[in-house]
């Protein structure tokens, strides 16, 4: 028998509970959706699938969002099912809740260690990640990082810089800079998070977070989450220098997360193939792998309708964007929002 339950964020410890089961990453986590949810206002869910006869379980976080009186689906960071072992029936189950919740698509960038090989057979190819595998010796991982990344944390050392780790003083210089950085760099406003999403992130047992100063206080800051096997490079800002230290900061994670056993570091892509950023990881030597994503259609009627509505000036070259309406601007703006059907099946249990 096929067990369902659904958790939102308001219901934290069953959250945290049910991750800690299963092999998953930092962006399943309740503290990255609760991020979410306090950035977008996107209402972020847990959907915990078991299969009682072999006593296995998988889970999935996604998030709501509204759009001309329709909800579509899609998940932040990466996530796609974590499960403890074989769910029967896993992808039938799922679209099976989705079409019942009334959801018209969704949209799920898969984590290359984490993924359930269902969802990897299910996927496309959008662009590639960097992962540090970190079960070697420090000093065979650090011969293997490229020539100016040596350089870099040896420039570090010599200076004595020394590196911050206290939470409030690197959380008030994220807070200072943290929006105008992301927004310099090319980040969509949406996917900035808010003051009380940092807060709440800083605060988490999940993350950690590791500075470097200058004379006028701290000039770099990298964000870390950690999960069981694969630790995540959340985010980095710099001022003045600090761009010099961003190897230093990476290593020092590197040191902290073998401490902790954990197995992979996920450095994330580039914003396109091959670009600046993807060069710029590739020197540390990290085993490229292929970042998927599902793209999936529950209701194809109100979704061939949705696109049609859709005005933009040049909709169909649009193709690499999911679901292709919301890369335009609907016609009339909608003027109530949508409400997910609730479920008649005893065993989907919402929590509020």
């Amino acid at each position: 028998m096929i067990h369902h339950d659904l958790f939102s964020t308001h219901d934290v410890d069953a959250w945290r509970a049910e991750v800690a089961t299963v092999d998953h990453s930092w962006w399943h986590t309740w503290e990255a959706n609760q991020a979410l949810s306090l950035t977008n206002g996107d209402r972020a869910y847990l959907l915990v699938i078991s299969d009682q006869a072999t006593g296995d379980k998988a889970i999935l976080p996604y998030a709501e969002r509204h759009y001309a009186n329709t909800i579509d689906i899609y998940s932040g960071g990466f996530t796609g099912f974590a499960s403890s072992g074989q769910v029967t029936a896993l992808q039938h189950e799922w679209r099976r809740f989705a079409e019942e919740r009334g959801y018209v698509c969704g949209y799920f960038p898969l984590h290359p260690i984490t993924a359930t090989a269902e969802d990897i057979g299910n996927s496309v190819v959008a662009n590639e990640l960097f992962l540090v595998k970190l079960d070697k010796d420090r000093n065979s991982l650090f011969a293997e990082f490229g020539q100016n990344v040596r350089r870099s944390i040896r420039s570090h050392e010599k200076k004595k810089l020394g590196f911050v780790t206290d939470r409030e003083e690197i959380l008030e210089f994220f807070h200072r800079y943290y929006s105008t950085f992301m927004i310099s760099a090319g980040a969509k406003p949406t996917a900035v998070w808010t003051a009380s999403a940092l807060t709440a992130v800083f605060y988490s047992p999940s993350v950690f977070a590791v500075g470097v100063r200058d004379s006028e206080g701290i000039c770099a800051a990298s964000l870390f989450g950690v999960a069981p096997t694969v630790g995540e490079y959340i985010t980095n800002i710099s001022v003045r220098e600090g761009r010099r230290w961003t190897a230093a900061l990476i290593w020092s994670a590197i040191q902290q997360l073998q401490n902790s056993g954990v197995k992979w570091l996920n450095l994330g892509g580039g914003i396109e193939p091959g670009d600046n950023l993807a060069a710029a990881k590739r020197r540390y030597h990290p085993v490229v792998m292929p970042f998927r994503a599902i793209r999936q259609v529950y209701d194809p009627k109100m979704f061939s309708e949705l696109n049609r509505a859709a005005t933009t000036a040049d909709l169909e070259s649009r193709t690499s964007f999911f679901p292709p309406y919301r890369a335009a601007v609907p016609q009339a703006p909608a003027t109530q929002h949508a409400t997910t059907k609730r479920l008649d099946a005893s065993n989907w249990l919402e929590r509020p």
